[in-house]
């Protein structure tokens, strides 16, 4: 689902949220993640033309996809949790070639529970509980 905006107020989003997609495009940093994995990413395939993000989180913090979408490839995102859903969609509101959803993946159908703990989330269903729950209900 691309985010296209259909009236004037919608066109009004803070500076934060469009600066941030062009600050970087202009001035990407060196990596984006936490390790290194996109530079080592880069390295492995040369040009990505597209690519699925899972867990696309705030669409910068720890991304190893971000410099792609930055060089211009194709980006599918998937991030189920609701505040970084929007934080996601409005970083990319003016890249046509990046779509993004506010669902989660996984190998079975139904409703998980969701942690989310800052800039890391999981299922909880392979993590300890007593964190925060988010539920995240199938369409």
């Amino acid at each position: 689902m691309s985010v296209k905006a259909t009236r004037w107020r919608d066109w009004l989003v803070p500076a934060r949220c469009w600066g941030r997609y062009f600050r970087h495009r202009l001035a990407p940093r060196a990596t984006y993640a936490a390790d290194r994995e996109d530079v080592a990413a880069r390295l492995l395939l040369g040009r990505v033309d597209r690519f699925i993000d899972v867990g696309a989180n705030d669409g910068i913090s720890l991304s190893n996809t971000v410099q792609f979408a930055l060089l211009g490839a194709r980006e599918l995102c998937f991030e189920p949790n609701a505040g970084d859903f929007r934080r996601v969609r409005e970083l990319y509101r003016w890249n046509s070639r990046v779509e993004s959803t506010e669902e989660g993946l996984s190998d079975e159908a139904g409703a998980r529970q969701f942690r989310s703990d800052g800039l890391l989330s999981a299922m909880t269903h392979t993590e300890d509980p007593g964190l925060e729950f988010i539920q995240i209900r199938r369409r």
